[in-house]
């Protein structure tokens, strides 16, 4: 169950439609066999105060793509590629006046570590 939690700064996320770069990162995952496409979960942490290096014009967006599930680490970067590729390409299309630091940090979580349930609405199938 990977989970891709995305921090960047308020004026990227206000220029890029992240719900559309979750689903095509959500889409090439399950594509490429790395994880069922009804697991897939990603959410988007804006910071209200951010500085890169010591340029205050500069941004960032860094995605942590954290693993539930073991895998090989060949597979682990393959999947930090996909999101590192589907991010890179977000922030060359909303045309961002200043360097943009894309980064993807892939972790596998502890076995053990990790519960989940799902709670049901009434009248849910």
């Amino acid at each position: 169950m990977p989970h891709l939690i995305t921090e960047t700064t308020r004026q990227l996320a206000d220029r890029i439609d992240f719900t559309q770069v979750f689903a095509g990162v959500h889409r090439e995952l399950a594509g490429h066999g790395y994880a069922q496409l009804a697991v897939l979960k990603s959410r988007l942490l804006v910071a209200e105060v951010a500085l890169t290096g010591d340029d205050p014009e500069a941004g960032f967006v860094v995605t942590h793509l954290v693993m539930t599930n073991a895998r090989p680490e060949p597979v682990q970067a393959a999947m930090a590629a996909v999101v590192l590729a589907h991010m890179a390409a977000a922030v060359r299309q909303a045309a961002f006046a200043g360097n943009v630091q894309v980064c993807v940090l892939h972790r596998l979580v502890a076995q053990g570590t990790y519960r989940k349930t799902v709670v049901m609405s009434p009248g849910a199938v």
